[in-house]
């Protein structure tokens, strides 16, 4: 399976898997994928990947054609100390909120 293109791979879990209350196959969202993002922010995911519809599967390699993209929050922190490693670099950051 790994040598066929993403989307003739999933048309053949699609014919294989009769999808029930604990197993969901993801959706393929070819179009608007800025809405879909939005959607993942909106919803305080982690992200969404965006795959090559073409792209072969490459057991544990990291490809260009998958691309992950994170949602980033931004807060405004104090650093109020840290914890050290034993050679003196930074380990944590102790951090508050105001």
């Amino acid at each position: 399976m790994t040598e066929k293109p993403l989307l003739e791979r999933k048309r053949l879990l699609e014919s294989a898997i009769t999808e029930n209350n604990r197993l969901v196959l993801s959706r393929y969202i070819e179009e608007k994928g800025v809405a879909f993002f939005d959607l993942a922010k909106r919803e305080n995911l982690e992200g969404i990947v965006a795959k090559e519809k073409n792209s072969r599967y490459y057991p544990g390699a990291r490809r260009d054609v998958w691309l992950k993209i994170k949602v980033y929050r931004e807060e405004d922190l104090v650093i109020c100390g840290y914890a050290p490693k034993e050679n003196g670099s930074i380990k944590d950051l102790i951090l508050a909120d105001y």
